[in-house]
């Protein structure tokens, strides 16, 4: 589903990041963006994708949200996913959040034994 400033992206395999990878790049064009921008948010909307995999490998789907946030003068593109986690984290799991948290200056990751909540805010220049 895609609306003007925003995008929910079903995850439940590989394909579907490319997918959504897709249209996040038709968002960035719509919004004006830059493309190392552009290029930025896809690396950390893979890196969201793959975290939503390890967490869960064979059962449910996860939505990635991708909002346009309006903060002052400048926008920022937020990315949020809720999911429930059918597995111990691995090692995957540690280094794909190692990657998420080193990408963006606003992270905000919690997880549970039963549930996975990532937020990140990107300020987009």
């Amino acid at each position: 589903m895609m609306t003007a400033d925003s995008i929910t992206i079903t995850i439940e395999g590989t394909f579907d990041i490319a997918r959504g990878r897709n249209e996040l790049r038709k968002l960035v064009n719509e919004q004006g963006w830059s493309l190392p921008f552009g290029t930025r948010a896809s690396a950390i909307l893979t890196a969201m994708g793959e975290l939503v995999l390890q967490c869960q490998p064979h059962s449910d789907h996860a939505r990635i949200i991708l909002n346009v946030v309006r903060q002052g003068a400048v926008p920022h593109l937020e990315m949020v996913c809720r999911c429930r986690l059918t597995g111990q984290p691995s090692g995957a799991f540690d280094q794909a959040r190692e990657r998420l948290q080193s990408s963006a200056p606003e992270v905000k990751i919690d997880h549970s034994e039963t549930a996975l909540h990532l937020r990140l805010l990107l300020k987009a220049v």
